[in-house]
This record gives structure tokens, C-alpha cells and sequence, in this order.
């Protein structure tokens, strides 16, 4: 029973990538950063179809998805209805991608990407980024 309390307690997560591999990976990481996947879309119409479903706290989406909506407009569309932030992974630089929006909550993770980038995103469009860490060296002399 517990597991099941701690599963709902965890931050859920939407997660469109077309890739499955890469998809694979980013679940991992994400399980391991102790936040929880919901779903996984890999068209932008499957994801406007989760995201009525599942309602999550967040959406990791690449820009570029099978099926006829990019992930810039179905962005939009997940917008008209759901306010979760949203975490564009893109091999594009970030001014292109946002420049097409004109929708808040909306960053960009360039690709590729390490699990330290993925984590600090999440945790920033979360709002739960953690204190500085001390400096190095920060006993007295």
C-alpha cells in the first residue's frame, strides 16, 4: 500500500517523444530523479489525448513527433485547456522554438542532453529548484 501512496505523491510527468529508445532512456532517468512518467505520446495527437486522460504536473515534449501536429502546436492546443509547464527537448536553438509560441510556462532542453540538464529543467519549470550547493573548500581557515 505504501508504494501505491508514494506513486501518487510523485510529480507526474508527460512524456512525447516519438523515439522509442530515447523515450526509454529519459523514463529511466526521470523514475530515478523520483518523479513518475503518466504517459507516454508519440504523436502530438496522442498527446493532447493524455494529457485529458492523466492531467499531469508537466510535459517533456520533443519538437519534432510523428503525426501531422508538431510539438509547437500541440503545445498550443494542450494549452487552450491545461496550464502544466512545458519542457520542449530540442536539437534547435531554443530563439526558433520560442519564437513560434506565444504560450507561457514554456521552456526548451536543448539536445543532447545530460541527466544533470534534464534534472535542473524539471526542477526549474517545477519551481523547485534547490538551494546553491556550498563552495568548494568552504571550511575556515
Amino acid at each position: 500500500m505504501k508504494q501505491d501512496h508514494d506513486e501518487r505523491d510523485r510529480v507526474s510527468i508527460l512524456l512525447v517523444e516519438d523515439e522509442y529508445l530515447v523515450a526509454a532512456g529519459i523514463m529511466t532517468l526521470v523514475d530515478k530523479m523520483g518523479f513518475s512518467v503518466c504517459a507516454l505520446a508519440a504523436s502530438g495527437e496522442e498527446a493532447l489525448e493524455q494529457v485529458r486522460h492523466h492531467r499531469p504536473d508537466l510535459i517533456l515534449m520533443d519538437v519534432v513527433l510523428r503525426g501531422k501536429l508538431k510539438g509547437t502546436e500541440t503545445a498550443r492546443r494542450i494549452r487552450r485547456h491545461h496550464q502544466a509547464p512545458i519542457i520542449f527537448m530540442s536539437a534547435h536553438p531554443s530563439d526558433q522554438i520560442l519564437d513560434q509560441l506565444d504560450i507561457e510556462s514554456v521552456m526548451v532542453l536543448p539536445k543532447p542532453f545530460t541527466s544533470a540538464h534534464l534534472q535542473n529543467a524539471l526542477q526549474e519549470a517545477l519551481g523547485q529548484l534547490p538551494p546553491p550547493a556550498p563552495a568548494a573548500g568552504g571550511g575556515e581557515n
